[in-house]
Order: C-alpha cells, then structure tokens, then sequence
C-alpha cells in the first residue's frame, strides 16, 4: 500500500511538472487573453456578411451605451460589407462599468470618434423566463448580445472584455484570445482613454512583416544534450544490460506503468497537452481552478479530478486487504470508519464537480 501510494504521489508530481513546463513555454497559467479562448469556446473561422446594401441608418448617432432591443440593428451594422469604421466593443457585466468606459469615449478626440465606433454592450445573465403575451411570442427569436455573439453563457457578474473588430478583412463577431481582452472593473476613466488610445494607434500602425527564421541550425543545447546521451548514456545502458531486462521484466514497474496509463486517461491530461490548457486561470478577478465551461478544463482541474477514483480504490483496498491484518476489534472500527469517511467525502467531491461543470443537474 505504501508503494502504491508512493508511485501515485510519483505520477502526480510528474504530471504537474510536466504542465508546469507546458505552460510556461505558452506563457503561463496567468494569460488573459488564452483564457478567453477557452471561455468563449467559439469558431473563429466562421464569417458573417449582410446582403443589405446600406448601412442601418440608427447608427449615424453617437450612441456608445446600447440598449438589448438594438441587438438586432448593431448585428446589422458589424457584418456589414460597407463598414468603413474600426469597430472596440467593450462588454460587461456591469453597468457602473459602461459608464466609465462611455466617459472616457466623449473624452476622445474627434479625428478618432470619425473613424472608430465605440460600443459598450450589457451582458445581464441569461434569463429563463417566457416572454410577455403583449411582446415577442415564442414563435419569435429574442435577439440579444449574448446570442448575437455566440456566447455560451455568461456569468452573473466579473465579465468585462474588450473586443476589437477592424473594417479590413472578413466579417465576423467571433470573441477568441487574437481580437479580446480582459479587463477589469475598477479601471478608471483615464486609464479607459489612455487605452483606448492605444487601441487608435495599433489600428492605423502598419503591421509588421512576418519575420523568418534566422537560421535553421539545431542549438547548442540540443546539440549538447545528444552528445551527452550518445557518450554518457548509452555506454553505461550497455554495460548493465542484464540490470536494464530484470528492471523491465518487474512486476512493480509494469504495474506503476498501468496506473500511469489510466491516470492519464482518467485526468485528461492527453487533452491538456493537445490544446495547451494553462495550469489554472488568474487574473484581477481573482483565482479560478475550475473551466467555467464544461467542454474545457485546466490542467490542474483534470489532475485533481483523476486522483478522487484511486482515493477510491485505496480505501476500499484498505478495507479488504489491510483489515485482516487488525486483531484489535476497535482498531478494525476505526479503519472502517475513517475508510467511510474518505469514500462520503470523495463521493461529495465528485458530486460537486460534476454540478459545477454541469449546472443543469442537481441531485439535491
């Protein structure tokens, strides 16, 4: 048992280790932008284009607070073919939130109001009430900023990101990490300005050129690490080859082997690799383990998740294999008990993570 629970500490600590290194070299589980990525889990690669020739004339306006009944018309002017104008659109949960950021937009110049329209849209959460008799039927789509930009849910408060849409290129009212960002709530007003001045400038600024390699010849680090291992390693495998077959015909080995396997498989951490899942998300909102959206996961989340069914299995291998051991009838009593506990409190753990990821279901 004490080797078991070593080898799964072993397999823990390894597994984290190595999304550790993942993660920096993705930059860090602290990223912003990769977490709205996830969070939105949308297709970017899908573009939307009107076939109206004019564009929507409630627009001429200088409106930045839009109001839900103008979903419908500002989904209308952003898929337009003859939009001329950059497009920021800050969304936000909070209404304190889109004053500050309607403030800092009349603060700007006019030369920039010309050419870059600035929205700030409501993102109330969703609501499961029917409609009114006297209003939209249920025959009739309810057209909101949520559904307007294929948002899958949101959050009932702590959701502020700044979307930037260009006149060049395709049309399209996708929310990924390449045109968003997150930011908080408590920016004040000439911190707004300031960014959005920035903003202005990145999108007059001619892009840079796509840089190319310098050169093509392996580091000296990799060259460094291949001499060692032909050198070095090699030579010593090779001298206590009778040692390397007794270790790969141990049971021990192919059994630690077998709960490797499984813990990866019961982790996720095959999906954490493939898609660069950040070991956790934190952010001016705080610290978040858990993936808001039940498609998704951190690295850490999965690591956690897969450990609860060998917590499991090592309490009922306590029961069956460490019990007959124990003559004391007390102590038999308290190892039944203390086996109980683990199972309620690892069976309340898996309840609770399914219920987060799926808000849909209640047991209770």
């Amino acid at each position: 048992m004490r080797s078991a629970a070593a080898a799964l500490c072993v397999m823990w600590a390894a597994m984290a280790t190595l999304r550790g290194v993942v993660a920096l070299g993705n930059g860090g589980g602290i990223s912003d932008n990769h977490f709205i990525d996830d969070y939105f889990y949308d297709d970017d690669a899908i573009s939307l284009v009107t076939a109206s020739t004019s564009i929507p004339s409630d627009f001429l306006g200088e409106s930045v607070v839009l109001a839900v009944e103008q979903a419908s018309v500002y989904k209308e002017f952003m898929l337009h073919a003859s939009r001329t104008q950059d497009v920021v659109v800050f969304m936000s949960t909070s209404p304190d939130a889109r004053q500050v950021f309607e403030r800092a937009v009349r603060r700007l110049d006019d030369d920039a109001l010309s050419t870059t329209r600035f929205f700030a849209l409501p993102l109330p959460p969703p609501s499961s009430s029917p409609p009114d008799d006297d209003g939209a039927g249920f025959d009739e789509p309810i057209v909101s900023f949520h559904s307007v930009h294929s948002l899958p849910s949101i959050p009932k408060s702590g959701l502020h990101v700044v979307v930037t849409y260009p006149a060049s290129g395709p049309r399209s009212l996708a929310v990924h990490a390449s045109n968003a960002k997150m930011v908080q709530a408590s920016t004040s007003e000439d911190d707004w300005v300031a960014r959005l001045q920035s903003q202005l400038a990145s999108f007059t600024a001619t892009p840079a050129p796509p840089s190319s390699p310098s050169s093509v010849m392996p580091s000296m680090m990799t060259v460094a690490i291949v001499l060692y291992v032909g050198v070095a390693v090699i030579p010593k495998v090779a001298a206590n080859w009778q040692w390397w077959v007794t270790f790969c015909q141990s049971k021990r080995i192919w059994f630690g082997l077998s709960l490797f396997g499984l813990y990866l498989s019961l982790s996720g951490s095959f999906y954490s690799i493939i898609h660069g899942a950040p070991l956790f998300h934190l952010s001016g909102q705080g610290f978040a383990l858990m993936h808001p959206q039940p498609q998704r996961q951190f690295a850490l989340e999965g690591l956690f998740g897969g450990m609860l069914p060998f917590v499991v299995s090592a309490a009922l291998l306590t029961i069956t294999h460490g019990m007959p051991y124990l003559l004391n009838p007390d102590h038999r009593f308290h190892s039944v008990v203390m086996c109980a506990m683990v199972l309620g409190t690892t069976c309340f753990l898996e309840h609770a993570l399914f219920t987060s990821k799926n808000r849909w279901y209640r047991l209770f």
